[in-house]
């Protein structure tokens, strides 16, 4: 037997077990680096921490598309207090209002707002009788809560439905150093 009959047996044997080789390790599963846990279907989803500007820009969009045509216009905007300002119709004319309210997070995760301060045009008016015919006069959102009582609006964000499932609740609001902390999470569906 000539050396060149070897040479083909010891050619043929490495590509076979090369071939081998390459099949077995190609059909092992995949190996990774970290556990994969199942995900809990309700739950956090993120945590968002946002500057006074940002807001604004976020409410302003919000509003854009939530108000349509009505009888009230108005704007929401944070600063050193947040900031209600708007115009209505009184007797054929337009009615310049606005209200200072200070915002504080429930345990629950909405917001209240303690209204500070109203006027009409340049006048300065009870806050609870105004607060009183808002809230008789005008269809608010299903998350606005007015309490004319103690003054206060209620921000109920547990309400508000972004589709989904996910929902959305404050942490933290911190005018003063410019942070406000908000959380997004999801909710089972009720079978």
């Amino acid at each position: 037997m000539s050396w060149w009959f070897w040479a083909f047996i010891v050619l043929l044997g490495l590509v076979v077990g090369a071939s081998g080789t390459l099949v077995y390790k190609a059909s092992r599963p995949v190996e990774t680096t970290t556990a994969v846990k199942p995900v809990k279907s309700a739950g956090d989803v993120m945590h968002v921490s946002m500057t006074k500007k940002e807001v604004n820009r976020l409410i302003a969009t919000y509003l854009s598309h939530q108000l349509k045509a009505g009888d009230v216009k108005y704007s929401f905007s944070v600063g050193n207090h947040a900031v209600l300002k708007g115009t209505f119709k009184f007797f054929g004319t337009q009615v310049h209002f606005g209200m200072v309210l200070d915002p504080y997070v429930q345990t629950n995760g909405n917001v209240l707002l303690k209204v500070t301060q109203i006027n009409v045009g340049k006048l300065g008016v009870p806050v609870s009788y105004v607060m009183s015919y808002v809230a008789n006069n005008y269809k608010l959102p299903g998350m606005v809560e007015v309490n004319t009582k103690r003054k206060m609006i209620v921000l109920r964000l547990n309400k508000l439905k972004l589709g989904n499932g996910l929902r959305v609740r404050a942490d933290r609001i911190d005018l003063v150093h410019d942070e406000i902390d908000v959380t997004g999470y999801t909710v089972k569906a009720a079978k």
